[in-house]
């Protein structure tokens, strides 16, 4: 769906209609939840909605106009290692070999795609990969403030409110990259802004209020090994859309999901 909205969307206008449509979405929950929130919980809460969603959203856009959609969502798979890496160090989770092993796996399996020519030989830097790792450390730090300050909170408060924090920053960007200037002028833009908002109201609104209950019913670890679909997902999307497959894809997938294994093991 990014690499869709790409098609007439900048990067910026792309995120930021994603953002703007899911708090929308869900702004039956959040507006009756804001009070809900105590107020020592609203810097923690717009973390949350700045690491978890906000900057993600322009990271992936960004990447995605200069590399496949099927590498971004095999790198997509280092969330659960930043999830355990960011907890380690940070939230007191503590470390154990087989999750240092892990971890291991998943950034060797991250340097392949970082240094992938467009040829899929290893070669050179890629900067764009580079910046879906870092999204993936947003998101691993996200899930760990959720679960040390919003545990007690329902999904649909925490997935909802969060979006609407930061609701106000993809408004105004939104109009300062001059989004509906595009969509009146641009009568071919429909396809691609019809791919945004499905984006944003069912990958990123519906999957938020989902990810947060499956945080609440586990941990962020556990939590985050759903990115053991993300990469497959991802790859099945690529081949019917018609992107080329390399080897180096599927060894760095390999790695990463091994990676992932063993950092969800007990």
């Amino acid at each position: 769906m990014i690499k869709r909205g790409l098609d007439h969307f900048s990067p910026v206008q792309v995120a930021s209609i994603r953002i703007f449509a899911a708090a929308l979405l869900l702004s039956p929950l959040s507006i009756p939840a804001i009070g809900k929130i105590k107020t020592r919980l609203w810097p923690p809460m717009l973390v949350v909605g700045a690491l978890g969603s906000l900057f993600p959203a322009f990271l992936f856009a960004t990447a995605q106009s200069q590399i496949p959609s099927s590498m971004a969502g095999i790198l997509n798979g280092l969330t659960a290692v930043f999830a355990l890496v960011v907890g380690g160090l940070f939230f007191n989770q503590g470390f154990q070999k087989n999750r240092l092993f892990g971890i291991l796996l998943g950034f060797i399996g991250c340097g392949f795609l970082i240094f992938l020519r467009s040829d899929g030989q290893l070669g050179e830097f890629n900067f764009y990969a580079l910046l879906i790792v870092l999204s993936t450390l947003c998101y691993g730090t996200s899930v760990n403030v959720v679960n040390r300050y919003f545990r007690e909170y329902p999904a649909k408060v925490t997935s909802s409110v969060t979006l609407l924090s930061v609701a106000p920053f993809a408004i105004v960007l939104g109009l300062c990259s001059e989004v509906p200037q595009t969509i009146m002028g641009n009568p071919e833009a429909m396809p691609s802004l019809m791919a945004i908002l499905f984006l944003g109201f069912f990958s990123t609104g519906i999957a938020l209020l989902l990810f947060y209950k499956l945080l609440q019913l586990s941990n962020p670890i556990f939590g985050s090994s759903v990115t053991y679909l993300i990469p497959i997902v991802a790859l099945i999307w690529g081949v019917a859309d018609g992107e080329a497959m390399f080897f180096f894809y599927f060894v760095s997938m390999a790695l990463i999901l091994l990676g992932v294994y063993f950092i969800s093991r007990r």
